[in-house]
């Protein structure tokens, strides 16, 4: 299970990054974002359970406007 956490981990540290590189105008999901992965790193040091619900419930799109999301021709 731990691999799965390490993986998790790696994700959220590579969207952070590629947020404050690449997107800045998306700098709201900083917060959430940093919030999950500090779970996840506590949640890696004391390895007891499976993975906070805030990391692996919602998606986070990033850069795409309400109407991309959807489908909608832009």
């Amino acid at each position: 299970m731990t691999d799965a956490r390490l993986m998790v981990r790696d994700h959220l540290q590579v969207a952070l990054l590629i947020l404050r590189e690449c997107h800045p105008e998306r700098q709201d999901l900083l917060a959430p974002l940093h919030s999950a992965l500090r779970a996840v790193e506590a949640d890696i040091a004391t390895d007891d359970g499976p993975l906070p619900l805030c990391v692996t419930t919602r998606p986070v799109v990033v850069g795409l406007d309400r109407r991309q999301r959807r489908g909608s021709p832009s």
